[in-house]
């Protein structure tokens, strides 16, 4: 997928990335994993985000660069996680990829994380652990074939088959805390944290996605 993917509206890309295929060769080995769960944030509103308000630091750096680089950021002193930037250059917005369907390069993936198929990428740590994804590769083109990572167009993916809820870990986030933001696939094993009050996306009024 080119740029023009990336430069529109993050909620759109986080949409549409459900279903594409984050491909990494990091590590000197192959491994696939399909995009099925994500969370978009939006740095001049979302109160969750990074780099609100539009707060331009070296850790943020990478968001307000242009759309399809990789935001990576490490928390909790032992995890990794990933971001692919949208909107154009200048615009602080990002989609974090929360957790992806095991396709190719399982033993690879395997032995990295020494865990059973459904937990090796059921989380943002767990999937960049077995992908090989570290801040090595911060602000790498996401839209460049032969970059060590890169996301590629995939089946798409039916707005009935996806379900919305609050995005996890940002209590903290005011009137963004409990906003139904993050998507999934419905009935996937790989999504990292399942919950009651989910609702189908295809249920969603327009006004959902935009500022509070």
């Amino acid at each position: 997928m080119d740029v023009s993917f990336y430069e529109r509206p993050c909620f759109a890309v986080a949409r549409e990335l459900l279903g594409s295929l984050l491909v990494s060769s990091a590590g000197g080995e192959s491994t696939i994993g399909k995009i099925v769960e994500v969370e978009p944030y939006v740095g001049a509103y979302d109160r969750a985000s990074h780099a609100w308000p539009m707060k331009r630091t070296p850790r943020t750096e990478a968001m307000f660069g242009p759309g399809g680089r990789a935001y990576i950021f490490f928390v909790y002193g032992m995890h990794h996680q990933l971001c692919a930037v949208t909107g154009p250059e200048g615009t602080p917005d990002a989609v974090l990829i929360r957790a992806l369907e095991p396709i190719e390069g399982i033993d690879v993936m395997t032995r990295r994380r020494n865990q059973p198929m459904k937990r090796l990428c059921d989380g943002p740590g767990k999937l960049c652990s077995a992908l090989a994804v570290t801040s090595e590769l911060y602000g790498i083109d996401l839209t460049d074939p032969s970059s060590p990572l890169t996301i590629m167009k995939g089946n798409p993916i039916g707005d009935d088959r996806i379900l919305a809820a609050p995005r996890v870990g940002v209590a903290y986030a005011g009137p963004y805390a409990t906003v139904p933001w993050r998507m999934y696939l419905k009935d996937c094993p790989w999504v990292s944290v399942k919950d009651r009050s989910a609702v189908p996306y295809q249920s969603l009024p327009k006004n959902t996605f935009g500022p509070r």
